[in-house]
């Protein structure tokens, strides 16, 4: 077989740091559907035996330079490898090292499926990354712009679950100042991004992929650790996932709803300064709060009732709160709603393409 590329070892070392800054963000990860996603790509020359050796390669090559690799991952180190191959991929190893900001907002603005014309406008003369970066992918994640840059790529990550430590950004420094994110948050940033393109791939394709039984091509569950872990008595801790990731996803597909609608709204808006409680939508145009489970089921109804009872008293239109679900509920849960002067917003198809409410269409 013909010598790798330089093209076709640039994209080696691509899918390796992905698979590095996942595991280092703690998310669970599938290596074969990376790497079809690769030889069904740039590496379509390539077998899946010369893509599992040359991921070994970069494992040697990381290690004899004393740098962390993912020999603990599967891919133990392979030292066949000549002077003149190990020369580029270490080349290419230190161009994406742990202190270049560059190449993480590069490979994140390539997953969104951005041209490298528009990748170029998000860097200054200097090479400074611009807060306008961050802006476009809150609002392709349906997340409010506010705030510093650091706020921005700490919401950004944190909206998928994804930590974020105090490295991350310059406000854990000593004199807990300045408005820099950090190599380190950046791939943070780009594994957020991962998640909600495996979950969803609404952020780079509006449409999302068809049907939301179809598995996610990376990244295969979120942490474990989501705090919404007691909204749902499941005997299965596997079904309560399934709830919840049908929720995220629910979120994003009733969101990219209301955009093509000309409506523009704001997943998880703080309800109050000081308060970590976050509603799951908010479109300040219509002072609607609507708050959306996994499930029709009654306990998350009741619980969703009581969120939107607490956090209609600080933002939003006491008229113009909704509970979102995945399917038209049934009659006495309308009734429960009803009751408590909230409306009902549901998907009318598997897709979650369309939606309808029992409030005229004010939700829609």
């Amino acid at each position: 077989m013909a010598s790798w590329t330089d093209l076709e070892l640039a994209s080696a070392v691509e899918a390796y740091r992905r698979m590095q800054w996942l595991d280092q963000a703690g998310i669970p990860f599938t290596k074969s559907a990376l790497r079809a996603e690769y030889l069904a790509g740039p590496l379509a020359e390539r077998s899946e035996g010369s893509f599992e050796y040359r991921m070994q390669n970069i494992s040697w090559v990381l290690q004899k330079h004393g740098q962390p690799s993912l020999a603990d991952n599967g891919y133990a180190p392979r030292a066949n490898v000549g002077a003149n191959l190990e020369a580029t991929i270490w080349g290419l190893l230190q161009a994406s090292d742990d202190n270049n900001k560059a190449y993480p907002v590069r490979q994140a603005g390539a997953r969104l499926g951005l041209d490298p014309s528009t990748i170029d406008s998000y860097f200054s003369r200097g090479g400074t990354v611009k807060k306008s970066f961050l802006v476009e992918i809150c609002r392709r994640l349906f997340l409010s712009s506010e705030g510093t840059k650091p706020e921005l790529a700490e919401r950004i990550a944190r909206s998928e679950s994804v930590s974020w430590d105090d490295d991350c950004d310059s406000r854990g420094t000593p004199s807990k100042g300045g408005s820099t994110v950090s190599a380190k948050g950046y791939r943070r940033v780009h594994s957020a991004i991962e998640c909600s393109l495996s979950a969803d791939r609404s952020m780079a394709w509006p449409r999302g992929p068809k049907g939301r039984r179809q598995p996610p091509p990376t990244v295969p569950e979120r942490p474990g650790d989501d705090d919404r872990k007691s909204e749902y008595e499941y005997t299965s801790e596997e079904k309560r996932r399934r709830v919840v990731l049908v929720e995220d996803y629910l979120v994003k597909r009733y969101c990219a709803y209301l955009r093509d609608k000309g409506v523009e709204p704001v997943r998880e808006k703080q309800v109050r300064k000081g308060r970590q409680d976050r509603c799951d939508v908010y479109v300040e145009s219509r002072q609607h709060l609507i708050e959306a489970k996994g499930s029709n089921a009654r306990s998350p109804i009741r619980m969703a009732l009581g969120q939107l009872i607490d956090y209609g008293r600080f933002v939003g239109d006491p008229d113009g709160r909704a509970v979102l679900l995945p399917e038209k509920p049934d009659p006495d849960s309308i009734a429960l709603t009803d009751e408590a002067g909230v409306s009902c917003v549901w998907a009318t198809d598997e897709e979650f393409t369309a939606f309808g409410d029992n409030a005229n269409g004010d939700f829609l």
